[in-house]
């Protein structure tokens, strides 16, 4: 499947998205920017990387990379683990190893 980038972007966020995209070899994003926050979000599933402007502009490569890293490689969370026993519980999905 392919990276979606929002054409309403300006062109240089688009090709920054582009960059960062190709650099990490992602795939399967939804791209859009955040006027508010200065910054592009990375969209997967449920998962958002917000990746501000600034480190682009100056390069922080090393900074963008723990954003993804930190975010799409994390294991799922066990964050309803401790729910009453239902059928919707992390207990019943989950494993805690």
């Amino acid at each position: 499947m392919a990276n979606w980038i929002d054409s309403k972007m300006s062109l240089q966020n688009q090709e920054y998205a582009k960059q960062i995209l190709k650099e990490y070899n992602l795939d399967n994003l939804t791209v859009s920017y955040i006027e508010k926050t200065n910054s592009l979000n990375f969209k997967q599933d449920r998962r958002t990387v917000s990746v501000p402007l600034s480190l682009l502009e100056s390069g922080a490569w090393g900074d963008i990379r723990f954003l993804f890293r930190a975010t799409l490689e994390a294991p799922n969370s066990l964050w309803n683990k401790s729910a009453d026993e239902n059928d919707w519980g992390g207990n019943n999905f989950y494993k805690a190893e």
